[in-house]
């Protein structure tokens, strides 16, 4: 499901988020609630296009879940 959300967002640079510890991330943030994997990926995204790396990493993904958009 992770390589699917990756193909789809606008990043210039591969996230890798089918790697374990990414998916273990997401998966504790989430709560495995697709929706929620979807709008923690879509927030990350753009924390990761606005700091300029254009990739998301775990600290992306921790932000994005402290948003709590």
């Amino acid at each position: 499901m992770l390589s699917a959300f990756e193909r789809i967002l606008p990043l210039r640079r591969p996230s890798n988020l089918p790697r374990r510890e990414m998916v273990t991330t997401v998966l504790a943030a989430s709560g495995g609630l697709t929706g929620e994997v979807s709008r923690l990926l879509n927030v990350a995204a753009e924390l990761a296009i606005l700091d300029g790396r254009e990739m998301i990493d775990l600290s992306h993904i921790e932000q994005a879940k402290n948003a709590g958009l």
